[in-house]
């Protein structure tokens, strides 16, 4: 029997609640003294963004765009942006849905990857209605390279370790060094992988190598009935000989709990093939 261990995979609803968050940006700070910085100090910024995943780059594209013209850069771990959207979720497909409508008011309940302050639309890489994460992987790049001044504004390759402040907020980074900001940081680093001892101890394997090779011909168990562990099992149901979900408590469909991260619609067939069980 093999054991797939399945992780959260984020859903795409950060764009209105990062621009909630950051649209109350120092409300003290005079807009004839924001605009008076028509560059950016590259030493000390105003704001320190970590991260270059889909959070951070609607922050920077607010803070573009804001009418107080703040400096800023955008502090990123991997060599490109939203590089979490090229692994996951396993098997590419996404729960997110991608839609056009005639109603512009109700474009975001439709539209769940555009950012908000981008000229270009999710629409404009792919019209799938559920989409992978190497597309919305591609449109996140292309958002920084067709949106003048953002993309000099991203540093790849800096490794954040920790945050302090001793009155103004600090970033430490790997192999030493430290960066400021003026007044905020703002993080946006998403979930980071963790290792599971007890997955290894029983000869199990996590979500991030789960492969339909291995699942070949095999009863397979997997810990958690929530979106990625149905998506394993729409995957694997072809190739294994069997498929066990385990979960703390019954699947919830967002159909009946008008939750959109509980098991989406698209997956009532694998809860028809597969076998559950609760209270593991």
């Amino acid at each position: 029997m093999r054991l797939f261990q399945h992780s959260l995979i984020p859903s795409l609803f950060f764009a209105s609640a990062v621009t909630a968050a950051v649209a109350a940006i120092d409300p003290e700070c005079p807009a004839a003294t924001c605009r008076s910085r028509s560059t950016d100090d590259v030493n000390q910024p105003d704001y320190l963004i970590v991260g270059a995943g889909g959070a951070g780059l609607q922050t920077a594209l607010f803070l573009l765009r804001s009418p107080l013209t703040a400096s800023f850069a955008v502090l990123e771990k991997r060599d490109t942006v939203g590089s979490f959207w090229k692994t996951f979720p396993r098997f590419d497909e996404l729960i997110s849905i991608n839609k056009s409508v005639r109603n512009e008011t109700q474009r975001f309940r439709y539209d769940w990857h555009s950012f908000l302050e981008s000229d270009l639309g999710m629409l404009d890489v792919t019209t799938d209605y559920f989409p992978t994460g190497r597309e919305w992987h591609r449109y996140m790049d292309r958002v920084v390279h067709e949106t003048p001044g953002l993309r000099e504004r991203i540093e790849f390759g800096v490794d954040v370790e920790r945050i302090a402040s001793d009155g103004t907020p600090c970033l430490y980074v790997k192999g030493g060094g430290k960066r400021c900001a003026r007044k905020r940081v703002f993080v946006g680093t998403g979930l980071k992988l963790k290792d599971e001892p007890y997955l290894r101890a029983i000869g199990g394997i996590p979500y991030s190598e789960a492969t339909r090779e291995r699942a070949m011909n095999q009863r397979v168990c997997m810990l958690g009935n929530g979106n990625s562990g149905f998506d394993l099992a729409q995957n694997l149901i072809p190739v294994a000989d069997r498929v066990t979900l385990y979960g703390r408590s019954p699947h919830r469909l967002s159909t009946v709990t008008r939750y959109t991260g509980d098991v989406r619609v698209k997956y009532l067939q694998e809860i028809s093939y597969s076998s559950h069980q609760s209270g593991a």
